[in-house]
């Protein structure tokens, strides 16, 4: 509703001979009678801009968590990488026997597994977060592996990718009977790993799903599927689509609709192939073998360290859009009161000169005057509504009023 369409309501509404009434329908403030403030709808309108930058501070918060989340994983990651690039030190040092290369060796390659399990345990809401994205998909699958065999399906998720999964990439999915175990190869690169044992083949109308973790591929299985069957032959996919080694965090932070109300912040996916591509096949057991894997420890701890720079800048814009929210908000509730405190000001003002106008000819035509003092006294308690329609009806409503 615009102001003029207010100001005609309320005048039409109003005796044509109150002079309170006339400065209301004109929007008088009147705690200072030079000011003009109309707040229908104001307050309404910051209420809205309230909830949503609520709303905003609310998704501001969620990403900072799995920024928290992400650093917390890389810390673990960067002390592996520590650990990692001391014992290829000490295999560098000429003369260790093959014995004492192969200890080192050992610890080695476990500290290098737990990168990517670190890096694949790092969740937010069960959701990985230091997995990239992809848009793998199952093409020409081999009539061995379709529904009618008992496989309904071939899904890759957010971990598929590295030396295990690329477009192009012919995969074998084999099963046998006897181990009751699914082994997946990647035929272009050799890699490949096994499931756990299936305990049961599917009932009726069911379906269960096999995890092959290190492709990042779910093997979905029907009440066709036969544990007593093996799967040999007929029995390839074609990876189709791509990945990529990072995830676009797009967070609003404002009301508005333009790259002033948005955060990005990508967060990179931390494998030991992303973050050193030579540094998954190194050992330490020959002396030259332990002087590129402390190279390429070197250059997985430089690409660690540029992740957390930013996700430290992340963390860092994310709370200075934080507090402007949290500040916006404050002002937006403090101008709200104001307003409110303002229109309550306004209306009591106008019923004292409602009362002010109409008490004598008011108070003339009632026998007890002492009762009908002490209800225009509780004027102030009476609701909005009820005051608003006192306001209208001027001295006709304020006599209905006392004679109650």
């Amino acid at each position: 509703m615009s102001v003029n369409s207010i100001a005609t309501t309320i005048t039409s509404a109003a005796p044509p001979n109150s002079t309170a009434l006339k400065r209301l329908s004109f929007g008088a403030r009147m705690v200072a009678e030079s000011d003009r403030i109309v707040t229908a709808g104001v307050d309404t309108n910051l209420a809205r801009q309230i909830h949503q930058l609520k709303q905003a501070s609310r998704n501001a918060g969620e990403v900072s968590s799995i920024l928290q989340a992400a650093a917390a994983s890389v810390t673990l990651i960067d002390g592996n990488l520590t650990r990692m690039a001391e014992l290829a030190g000490q295999a560098t040092v000429v003369g260790l026997s093959s014995a004492e290369r192969a200890i080192l060796h050992e610890e080695f390659a476990a500290e290098r597994q737990r990168i990517d399990e670190f890096a694949a345990a790092a969740k937010f809401a069960d959701t990985a977060i230091l997995d990239g994205s992809n848009t793998f998909t199952a093409t020409s699958v081999g009539s061995n592996i379709q529904s009618g065999n008992g496989i309904q399906a071939l899904t890759f998720d957010s971990r598929a990718g590295g030396e295990f999964v690329a477009s192009g990439d012919t995969i074998a999915v084999e099963f046998d009977s006897t181990s009751d175990i699914f082994t997946v190869t990647n035929l272009s690169t050799g890699r490949g790993a096994t499931s756990q044992a299936v305990a049961a083949a599917p009932g009726a109308g069911e379906t269960s799903d096999i995890v092959i973790e290190e492709f990042g591929l779910t093997i979905q299985l029907n009440s066709s599927f036969s544990l007593s069957s093996d799967i040999s032959d007929n029995n390839t996919l074609q990876v189709s689509g791509s990945a990529t080694n990072q995830v676009d965090l797009g967070l609003r932070i404002g009301t508005g609709s333009g790259p002033a109300d948005e955060i990005s912040v990508d967060v990179q996916r931390i494998r030991v192939e992303t973050l050193s591509s030579a540094l998954q096949f190194d050992d330490l057991l020959t002396l030259s073998g332990a002087a590129d894997a402390a190279v390429n420890v070197k250059t997985a701890q430089e690409v660690i360290d540029r992740f957390q720079s930013a996700m430290q800048a992340g963390q860092n814009q994310i709370s200075f859009a934080l507090d402007n929210i949290e500040n916006t908000v404050n002002n937006y509730e403090a101008a709200n009161a104001n307003l409110i405190d303002i229109a309550n000001s306004a209306t009591q003002e106008l019923l004292h000169e409602v009362v002010a106008e109409n008490v004598n000819s008011v108070l003339s035509s009632t026998d007890n005057v002492s009762d009908a003092l002490a209800k225009i006294g509780g004027l102030a308690k009476l609701s909005k509504s009820d005051q608003m329609a006192l306001l209208a009806g001027g001295a006709t409503s304020l006599a209905a009023l006392v004679q109650k």
